[in-house]
Protein backbone atom coordinates (compact mmCIF):
# COMPACT_ATOMS: atom_id res chain seq x y z
CA UNK A 1 0.00 0.00 0.00
CA UNK A 2 1.40 3.88 -0.83
CA UNK A 3 0.52 6.93 1.55
CA UNK A 4 -0.92 9.70 0.35
CA UNK A 5 -0.24 13.10 2.79
CA UNK A 6 -3.76 15.14 1.36
CA UNK A 7 -5.20 18.07 2.94
CA UNK A 8 -8.26 18.97 4.64
CA UNK A 9 -9.16 21.15 2.38
CA UNK A 10 -11.88 23.63 4.21
CA UNK A 11 -9.34 23.91 7.14
CA UNK A 12 -6.40 24.76 5.76
CA UNK A 13 -8.32 27.24 3.41
CA UNK A 14 -9.72 28.97 6.37
CA UNK A 15 -6.81 28.87 7.99
CA UNK A 16 -5.05 31.18 4.96
CA UNK A 17 -8.21 33.61 5.12
CA UNK A 18 -8.03 33.73 8.75
CA UNK A 19 -4.81 35.47 8.01
CA UNK A 20 -5.72 37.15 5.83
CA UNK A 21 -3.36 35.76 3.07
CA UNK A 22 -3.75 35.01 -0.91
CA UNK A 23 -2.47 32.07 -2.04
CA UNK A 24 0.45 34.11 -3.53
CA UNK A 25 0.67 35.46 -0.22
CA UNK A 26 0.68 32.15 1.55
CA UNK A 27 3.11 30.60 -0.69
CA UNK A 28 5.09 33.17 0.17
CA UNK A 29 4.96 32.25 3.38
CA UNK A 30 5.21 29.04 3.07
CA UNK A 31 8.68 29.02 0.81
CA UNK A 32 6.59 27.43 -1.70
CA UNK A 33 5.08 28.24 -5.15
CA UNK A 34 1.79 29.88 -5.99
CA UNK A 35 0.73 26.45 -7.88
CA UNK A 36 1.55 24.08 -5.20
CA UNK A 37 -0.40 25.66 -2.68
CA UNK A 38 -3.24 26.18 -4.91
CA UNK A 39 -2.80 22.53 -5.73
CA UNK A 40 -2.74 21.21 -1.70
CA UNK A 41 -5.95 23.21 -1.49
CA UNK A 42 -7.59 21.70 -4.53
CA UNK A 43 -7.18 18.01 -3.06
CA UNK A 44 -4.04 17.32 -4.47
CA UNK A 45 -1.33 15.21 -2.69
CA UNK A 46 1.41 16.53 -1.41
CA UNK A 47 4.46 15.11 0.45
CA UNK A 48 4.91 14.76 4.67
CA UNK A 49 7.97 17.62 4.57
CA UNK A 50 5.91 19.69 2.54
CA UNK A 51 2.77 19.50 4.83
CA UNK A 52 4.82 19.88 7.81
CA UNK A 53 6.20 22.80 6.85
CA UNK A 54 2.83 24.47 6.40
CA UNK A 55 1.59 23.35 9.55
CA UNK A 56 5.28 24.73 11.39
CA UNK A 57 4.32 27.85 9.51
CA UNK A 58 1.10 27.71 10.54
CA UNK A 59 1.71 26.83 14.12
CA UNK A 60 -1.07 23.89 13.53
CA UNK A 61 -0.38 19.95 14.21
CA UNK A 62 -0.38 18.09 11.23
CA UNK A 63 -3.54 15.86 11.64
CA UNK A 64 -5.34 19.60 12.13
CA UNK A 65 -4.56 20.35 7.99
CA UNK A 66 -3.39 17.12 6.70
CA UNK A 67 -4.60 13.44 6.78
CA UNK A 68 -2.97 9.97 5.42
CA UNK A 69 -5.16 8.49 2.72
CA UNK A 70 -3.53 4.58 1.93
CA UNK A 71 -3.36 3.32 -2.02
Amino acid sequence: MRQKVLAKREVLIAERYKRGLNIKQMAEFCGMSNNGIAYIEQGGGTTAKTAKIICEKLGKEFDELFYVKLE
